[in-house]
């Protein structure tokens, strides 16, 4: 029977779950004589302002996470739809002060900064169902109604292109100014950075860790980095990166489908954590098998809102109470 059918079926009230969780981690400690700690958010089915992002505040749940445990090396179960780089710059930090071996095991989605996360890491663990990411960075544009979230590679160049157009044909440029005075010269300085940034860890994280070793480290860390960078070619940021093309890059890459067992209690062990997101307010998970189990929740408040009475036809109108002095 298929694993997330068969826990629906199976899994009756939260503590059942945890407990499951908790010796699934157990069981894959037990098969790769290393220890194991979960970050995991929710990325499908929450409120639009549901705190799913990597932030700051994950590096005290990081720090938790790993007091304690012996030995250099660790692997990471990791589940993201990405979040702030300098978070995860300091994530990455952390960690790596305290180990010399970095696994991250992705089942599923690890995008965007999450990507990022993973090529500090010596290897990755993936199968045909996991899924990273390009990292080129998204910035956050007001609007009358609220916010949006758009690519600054693109922010940059159509301001770029609208340059360009004119230096070319200075006739044009009065059909041009509407769209040049809607771009604020401190957002464009924001995305540039913003596009260094990013590339910059993902170069020097690959240099140091993941290709190390390698006789063309630098130009390889470079070529992967521009690439996963270049939103012009991806041309959406969700677009996945599986693990052919993970593979291609240049990553170093573990197949799961090449470990059976390891495949099959990781994939469990993150049905079991879709299932926690889809049926409690949750959205980040902290785990260990160390008795480290917390999560972050996320509760919409609902308000209502009384509607006028509509007048019955043929029927007088209710009373109007006037107001008090």
């Amino acid at each position: 029977m298929p694993t997330f059918h068969e826990l629906l079926n199976s899994v009756k009230d939260a503590e059942q779950a945890k407990q499951l969780r908790l010796s699934l981690i157990q069981k894959i400690e037990e098969e790769t004589g290393r220890p194991l700690i979960v970050y995991a958010a929710a990325i499908a089915g929450k409120h639009p302002m549901a705190p799913v992002q990597i932030d700051v505040t994950d590096k005290t749940a990081f720090s938790d996470l790993v007091d304690g445990i012996p030995g250099d090396s660790l692997d990471i179960l990791l589940q993201s739809s990405g979040g702030s780089a300098e978070a995860v710059e300091q994530i990455i930090n952390l960690l790596r002060a305290r180990f010399k071996e970095l696994r991250f095991i992705v089942p599923h989605t690890a995008t965007s900064a999450a990507t990022l996360m993973v090529l500090a890491g010596d290897t990755v663990l993936m199968d045909d169902r996991s899924s990273l990411g390009p990292i080129d960075p998204q910035i956050v544009i007001p609007i009358p109604n609220g916010q949006i979230r758009i690519p600054a590679h693109s922010y940059v160049q159509g301001f770029e292109r609208a340059k360009e157009a004119i230096e070319q044909q200075p006739e044009i440029a009065p059909a041009y100014l509407p769209l040049l005075n809607k771009y604020e010269m401190y957002l464009l300085e924001v995305c540039n950075n913003a596009l260094t940034l990013s590339r910059s860890l993902a170069e020097d994280w690959l240099r140091i860790y993941m290709l190390k070793g390698n006789p063309n480290v630098d130009e390889m860390a470079s070529r992967i980095a521009e690439e996963l960078s270049d939103h012009i070619k991806f041309l959406s940021h969700q677009r996945p990166v599986g693990i052919k093309k993970a593979m291609e890059l240049g990553l170093d890459v573990t197949n799961l489908a090449t470990l059976p067992k390891l495949r099959e209690l990781v994939w469990n062990l993150y049905c079991t954590i879709e299932l926690h997101f889809d049926k409690s307010n949750a959205v980040k998970l902290f785990e260990n098998s160390r008795g480290i189990s917390y999560q972050r929740n996320f509760v919409v408040q609902q308000v209502s809102i009384p509607l006028p009475i509509a007048p019955i036809p043929g029927q007088p109108s209710p009373p109007v109470t006037p107001p008090q002095e």
